[in-house]
Parts: structure tokens; sequence; C-alpha cells
């Protein structure tokens, strides 16, 4: 049987690493949002940015981390700037890469 201070701090601490997962989850939201922005990538970049935020998803749901309304904003803005008809190409490129890369 654990006592309630041993409890109170495997909480505080649970909710501790819960925080940290999700401030680190908000800057690699900034950073990326930042990147897509610049508009100066490649086929490959789409598919790593994909996957980034596939892991973010993963991560704010493990954590159970309430996301900002900044975080949620930057992550539907970056799925936007990925999905730009000036990536069109990008995305016919990435589709190449990924098929080769699993047949």
């Amino acid at each position: 049987m654990q006592s309630h201070e041993h409890l109170a701090v495997h909480g505080h601490l649970a909710k501790g690493q819960r925080m940290l997962a999700g401030d680190g989850m908000s800057q690699v939201t900034k950073n990326l949002l930042d990147l897509t922005q610049r508009r100066n990538f490649y086929a490959g970049d789409l598919l790593s940015s994909v996957e980034i935020l596939r892991n973010v998803t993963e991560t704010f749901k493990r954590a159970s981390y309430e996301p900002s309304s900044d975080d949620v904003q930057n992550f539907f803005q970056i799925i936007s700037n990925l999905l730009e008809e000036e990536n069109k190409e990008k995305w016919e490129d990435a589709q190449k890469v990924s098929t080769s890369l699993y047949t």
C-alpha cells in the first residue's frame, strides 16, 4: 500500500511529464510551422512533416495533454501550408518516393 504522500508525488510527476511532453510538442509545432511557411522544401520534407504531425498527435493522445489553442491553430496551419496548390508537384514526387520505398 502506497502512502498518500507517495501517491501525491507520483501524480505530480506524471502531471509534470505530461506538461513537458506538451511543451515539447508545442515547440515542435512552432518549428514545423516556421519551416512550412518558408515554402522552400522538397517531397521528402512533405513526408517527414506528415510523420512529425502523426507523432505529435500520438504524443498528445498518450500524454493526456490538452493542446493550447495556439497548438491547435499551428497544427492546422501546418496542414494548410502542406496542402497548398503550389505543393502539388512535390506531393506527386512524394507519392513516387514513398511507393518506391515500399515496393
